[in-house]
């Protein structure tokens, strides 16, 4: 729901190899599914996963390594250290949304 507006729809979930840009693993749920639900179908174990805000602190499956961008909070600003890893995060994460475009 929307503004009063109720949608209906689905959602493609999505897993994509970062160097060769080749979609390993999809999922298509329902609009009203949580991303962090179908992250275990989705995923290798042992293999890193580079995702957005909508997995922080949600369950990873067991062997893989979860990065996620850091995030500056009011009057706490981030750190050279955390702006190198978003940076490094970033070229990783721009090779997926290749994908979609």
């Amino acid at each position: 729901k929307k503004g009063g507006q109720d949608y209906f729809g689905y959602k493609n979930h999505v897993c994509v190899d970062s160097k060769s840009k080749l979609i390993k693993n999809f999922e298509v749920t329902a609009a009203n599914v949580h991303d962090s639900n179908v992250l275990a179908e989705l995923c290798d174990a042992h293999e890193p996963v580079f995702d957005d805000s909508a997995y922080v602190g949600k369950a990873v499956p067991e062997g893989c390594k979860h990065y996620t961008a850091r995030r500056a909070y009011r009057n706490t600003p981030l750190t050279e250290t955390d702006k190198k890893f978003n940076r490094r995060l970033s070229r990783i994460r721009c090779r997926v949304e290749h994908v979609f475009g």
